[in-house]
């Protein structure tokens, strides 16, 4: 069969389809057809309206919940971060203080170490003795 052939068959079944097809929809029972698949077309509209709403109010809870617990995580995080800060704090504190003890003991150490010197120098001098 030639292509030009195919065409006018595919056209001619096409045309008797189109034409059956209209004239089953312009009949009682087209109407009728018509008539169920538009109510069904609505009912299907409302479903997923219903199903669109149902969906979005579960997605605002989830993200609503995940905001929550984003910001209780951060809370605690800043709360940890604040404790060990202090902590630290407390600790340097401690051992600068402590570092100051030690260095005024020594302090004081050395000048009464000084202090002996000087005396038996001064003796020595004093007194001439070795």
């Amino acid at each position: 069969m030639k292509d030009g052939n195919k065409v006018l068959v595919g056209l001619g079944i096409g045309m008797i389809a189109g034409g059956v097809a209209g004239y089953f929809l312009a009949s009682d029972e087209g109407k009728e057809f018509q008539k169920k698949s538009k109510k069904q077309m609505k009912k299907l509209q409302a479903d997923v309206k219903q199903t669109l709403k149902e969906n979005s109010e579960l997605i605002s809870e989830k993200v609503d919940m995940a905001t929550e617990n984003a910001k209780t995580w951060a809370s605690e995080i800043a709360e940890t971060a604040k404790s060990k800060i202090v902590s630290t704090s407390n600790i340097a504190e401690k051992l600068a203080e402590e570092a100051q003890d030690d260095f005024k003991s020594g302090a004081e150490k050395a000048r009464a170490r000084i202090s002996k010197k000087a005396r038996t120098v001064t003796d020595i001098v004093e007194n001439g003795q070795a």
